[in-house]
């Protein structure tokens, strides 16, 4: 038989409008193939601060131990998001959020294969499937019918699946939004080598009436510092070819070299330059497709 563990580790959770626990208390719920524990969280620290990793892993490991079944269950922890994981809401970790790293871990120290989910959850039901189902509990154990308990704990593993899908979409939209911001950083660090250059040509053009000898110094000074910004561009973007995954975005790469590599006319530079802000910005676009 399979059994399942559900660890919280709440505040909220253990209040009168809850569960009421005094401080001795954490198993709530029993049932024959189940268990339901609430923990206290720790005390809130200031960031940068892992409460997982110092004080609630070591914990937590016990607690799962000391279940006669754990290591043929199915076990869920899930603890409030800012005390348990040190997620402030300006981190933007809004709903259920899985730490796969942290379950790896957890499982090393168990030192055995298991079916193991670590959670951050908010306390609101409008950002939290797993919290929408647990803060049900009091009337659960109020309800005298065993099929109740059973049911109670078949929706709480519906809710930790629904915040699986939820979460894997969100870490697909979330790698998009990384990378994207990458390749914009790309853009704008290549961009700013030759914006310089661009602004001096644009000086030349502008006095050459006047000065034609000061527009030609000047025209000299930006072919000598010319070859280094193109040989410091072409490294910043070979940096990033491991990232680049794709046909596209693989010959938009190649193309964005292949202007870094040609040394432009100076009299077409600001043709040159806009053509290799055209392959920065559809290699961008590509590698987020």
């Amino acid at each position: 038989m399979s059994h399942r563990l559900f660890i919280f580790i709440s505040n909220r959770l253990r209040e009168r409008e809850y569960l009421s626990l005094s401080d001795d208390e954490t198993d709530v719920l029993v049932i024959q193939e189940g268990l339901l524990s609430v923990k206290k969280e720790p005390p809130k620290r200031s960031p940068p601060f892992d409460p997982w990793e110092t004080e609630l892993k070591s914990i937590i490991a016990e607690k799962i131990r000391s279940y006669e079944h754990w290591k043929r269950s199915r076990i869920r922890v899930a603890g409030h998001l800012e005390t348990c994981f040190g997620a402030l809401p300006n981190m933007g970790w809004r709903k259920d959020r899985r730490f796969p790293e942290k379950e790896a871990r957890l499982g090393e120290e168990l030192g055995h294969e298991i079916d193991i989910q670590i959670w951050g959850f908010h306390h609101e039901a409008e950002l939290s499937e797993i919290w929408t189902v647990v803060r049900q509990v009091k009337g659960v154990l109020e309800d005298p019918l065993q099929e109740a308990k059973t049911k109670f704990f078949n929706a709480l593993e519906q809710a930790f699946q629904r915040a699986c899908r939820n979460f894997e979409s969100t870490s697909v939209q979330e790698e998009r939004q990384k990378t994207w911001e990458t390749f914009s950083l790309l853009k704008h660090d290549i961009l700013g080598l030759f914006d310089p250059l661009r602004i001096r040509l644009e000086t030349a053009r502008e006095i050459k009436g006047d000065d034609p000898s000061r527009a030609r110094e000047i025209g000299s000074r930006v072919q000598a510092s010319l070859k280094p910004k193109l040989e410091q561009a072409l490294i910043l973007l070979t940096e990033r070819e491991p990232d680049v995954g794709g046909t596209d975005a693989a010959e938009w790469l190649r193309r964005a070299g292949a202007q870094l590599e040609a040394q432009p006319d100076l009299s077409e530079f600001d043709e040159w330059l806009n053509q290799l802000d055209d392959c920065l910005d559809n290699l961008r676009n590509s590698v987020t497709e």
